[in-house]
């Protein structure tokens, strides 16, 4: 009874903590997770608010360019790291393969 205790106990430890991330793999979390500090955002969203208004003088439109322009090549960084860490998982391989799997079920 007691091996089934801990048995269950390990089961429902989080995953993070039975197979600890590798160093590339933490480094490539902290880029996916990255977001735009509180300030920035909200600076961010004025921007683009006024924009739509048509509220900006040409000095914030510059600004909401060069913002927008930064904000593009961070997800962009994002997306790479996400598909990095992807292959380092094998999530493609898996999906695939449960893919495969459930295409030779459906009838």
């Amino acid at each position: 009874m007691s091996a089934i205790v801990q048995l269950l106990e390990f089961l429902s430890q989080p995953v993070q903590e039975a197979f600890p991330p590798t160093p590339e793999e933490v480094e490539l979390l902290q880029i996916i997770q990255h977001q735009l500090p509180q300030e920035e955002q909200v600076r961010l969203e004025e921007l683009r608010d006024r924009c739509e208004w048509g509220e900006l003088t040409q000095a914030e439109h510059q600004e909401l360019i060069h913002s927008e322009d930064l904000l593009e090549q961070q997800t962009a960084h994002r997306l790479e790291a996400l598909i990095h860490l992807a292959k380092l998982k094998n999530v493609e391989h898996q999906h695939s393969y449960e893919y495969r799997k459930a295409s030779r079920a459906a009838p």
